[in-house]
């Protein structure tokens, strides 16, 4: 002021009082000048603003969706590069990627570059013009980052109501200069105004020559003399006091304060009123944005929290949580770098922390996916599945911070179980009843040669003893006809027998009968057929070697009635604990991927049937095929030893 003679607004100071407390002030002054307009001395003004700084930067720290910040943000690394700008930083400066930091906006960041790399974290409070547009700025670093945020609030109309008092300084020789869409009045102990004057006047509808002169009583009506004698009065008692009112839609901050002479008595009162509308509304519309952001992620149904990866604890979570884990907000904080040790399943915290390491790995806007167990508040457990994607990187670009939801899946997780239960029940019973069915198929194979092809052939001995004894030829032959039946019913019992269950596969074992059914498919219907491997030295379970013959027929019978093929061929072998046959023909082929999947009509009964017996005995079955290419079908079956007795050969 002393070298410029013009007055000074908005200066903020933080100040440490005797007691310890650290105070925001901001200081307003400008000069007093005597009837000649020389400087005659200054007068200041400080207001205690702690609260409302510490509302901004509690702002700032919930202020997580700049992207809904109705003002222009930017954030801009000490290496010159900008690193982010918000929509309205794109729409209202276009050229603010091009001109990078030559733009007006980061003037003041360009100015301080070299504090700000030292180091220096104090918020600078700026305010520059833009062509005609002005913007009040707070740049400051931000923590544990390598880069400066630009918060610019657009403040035009309240800088031309400023510029509109500096302009009118010819005619005003009082300190009213320093507070433009404002107002100073002095009151003596009569409350009488010797001394009135700034644009706030006329904005209440007074001018000088209305207040000057006159008391409180005959400026203000009732209502407002009711709300201003008291503070006047205190005043001249000697407190000062500050307060806000509206007229006509417009806030005004009024500061009510003694005036003194050199010995420290009061004088006299002076009434200072300013228009804050601008910053109410602007304050206002931020807070309205914060809680906003606030509302939408205390309303979500998911769990939506913030994991610092570097600390290894929770930085926020929404109020979801308690519904979702019982624990509040802030208990979970508390637990800092154990909450995943106390919460976290220990059979899931590899997991989980495997997830953690690799997201410190993802690209931004990557999301992963990870399902996992916590502990509720009451002891139960309750599954989780989260997605979550980088949410903020440290100085150096590593991942600092991950934002993710997470939605509680324990009621489906639950069914889940419950139908995996239900399938493995239904894959035994199904194994069981395939080898009850097996077992019962081989008690008539056996009833029908042991009894029924023992009568017959008894029988057909009889008719051929009978033949010798008979006298007539008539009756010679009907005994050969006679014979002939039986000996047909023999051959239909045989084949019956065999189509039953074979008993080449329990009196020979599984080789031998392989190869049966592949000669049989090659006389019956006319398909080439080869078999390799080593089958004939595997020792295999009765009931594993039942479900594989059964799955290896039904495999030969599909290929017989769909495939067209000219061939096939058969291959097995074992290694370790398994044993394997492949069955590949040169037939037509098929969508393989689109014919087995869950649901799919064209997927047929018998391959269901023989990939839940395999499953059942921990082996599986692969399909491989496609139109025109022929088909390969993979039988994959544990390989048991029997250490009991052995019929022939057990392979």
């Amino acid at each position: 002021m002393m070298a410029r003679g013009r007055p000074v607004a908005d200066v903020r100071v933080s100040v440490e009082r005797p007691d310890g407390r650290r105070v925001e002030l901001r200081i307003s002054g400008a000069p007093l000048r005597d009837a000649d307009g020389a400087t005659a001395g200054f007068v200041f003004t400080l207001e205690d603003v702690t609260e409302g700084v510490r509302a901004e930067h509690e702002l700032e720290r919930l202020a997580t969706f700049p992207e809904m910040n109705p003002s222009p943000v930017v954030e801009v690394g000490l290496d010159g590069a900008i690193r982010y700008a918000n929509p309205e930083a794109v729409r209202r400066f276009p050229d603010l990627a091009e001109k990078g930091m030559d733009h007006a906006l980061l003037a003041g960041v360009k100015a301080n570059i070299q504090r700000f790399r030292g180091g220096d974290r104090q918020v600078l409070m700026l305010e520059i013009g833009i062509g005609d547009a002005f913007f009040a700025q707070a740049v400051h670093l931000v923590p544990h980052t390598d880069s400066v945020r630009v918060y610019s609030v657009d403040v035009t109309e309240r800088h031309r109501a400023e510029e509109a008092v500096r302009e009118s300084e010819a005619r005003y020789r009082t300190l009213t200069r320093n507070f433009p869409n404002g107002a100073v009045i002095l009151f003596d102990r009569e409350l009488r105004y010797t001394l009135a004057d700034g644009t706030g006047l006329a904005a209440a509808g007074l001018s000088k020559e209305k207040v000057e002169g006159r008391t409180l009583w005959e400026v203000s009506p009732p209502e407002a003399s009711v709300l201003l004698e008291p503070r006047y009065r205190e005043a001249l008692a000697g407190s000062a006091s500050v307060f806000e009112v509206t007229r006509q839609g417009r806030t005004h901050e009024i500061h009510v304060l003694p005036i003194r002479d050199d010995q420290g008595n009061v004088v006299a009162g002076m009434s200072v009123s300013q228009d804050i509308t601008a910053r109410k509304q602007a304050q206002e519309a931020l807070e309205e944005s914060r809680r906003f952001a606030q509302r939408i992620v205390d309303t979500d149904p998911l769990l939506v929290y913030i994991y610092d990866l570097a600390e290894q604890r929770n930085a926020y979570a929404n109020r979801e949580i308690s519904a979702t884990l019982g624990y509040t907000p802030e208990e979970v904080q508390e637990m800092g770098p154990l909450v995943m040790a106390q919460l976290v399943h220990p059979e899931d915290a590899a997991a989980v922390a495997e997830h953690h390491r690799k997201m410190a790995d993802v690209q931004d806007g990557e999301i992963r996916e990870i399902e996992y167990r916590m502990r509720h508040k009451s002891g139960e457990w309750c599954w989780l599945r989260s997605r979550d994607t980088l949410f903020l990187r440290g100085a150096d670009g590593s991942a600092r911070q991950i934002l993710g939801s997470a939605e509680d899946i324990t009621a489906q997780k639950k069914a889940e179980a419950l139908v995996a239960n239900y399938q493995k029940r239904l894959r035994s019973l199904t194994s069981r009843l395939v080898l009850s069915e097996e077992r019962e198929r081989r008690r008539i194979a056996v009833f029908l040669h042991d009894q029924i092809g023992q009568t017959l052939a008894l029988a057909r001995i009889r008719a051929q003893a009978l033949k010798a004894v008979l006298p007539q030829a008539s009756d010679v032959a009907l005994v050969a006809e006679v014979r002939s039946l039986i000996d047909q019913a023999i051959q239909d019992t045989r084949s019956l027998t065999f189509d039953l269950s074979p008993p080449i596969l329990y009196e020979l074992g599984f080789a031998p009968a392989l190869e049966w059914l592949l000669d049989g498919i090659q006389k019956q219907h006319g398909i080439r057929t080869a078999i390799e491997g080593d089958a004939a030295t595997w020792p295999i379970a009765e009931d594993v070697r039942v479900v594989l013959f059964l799955a290896v027929r039904e495999v030969l019978m599909n290929v017989v009635k769909h495939a067209g093929a000219q061939s096939v061929r058969v291959v097995t072998s074992a290694a370790g604990d398994s044993l394997t046959v492949r069955v590949t023909d040169d037939g037509a082929g098929f969508d393989a991927i689109a014919a087995c999947a869950p649901g799919s009509p064209s997927a047929g009964f018998g391959l269901f049937n023989i990939r839940e017996r395999l499953e059942h005995l921990g082996g599986r079955l692969d399909i491989e095929s496609s139109p025109g290419q022929g088909t390969r079908v993979t039988l994959v079956a544990p390989l048991k030893k029997n250490n009991g007795p052995k019929r022939g050969v057990q392979g």
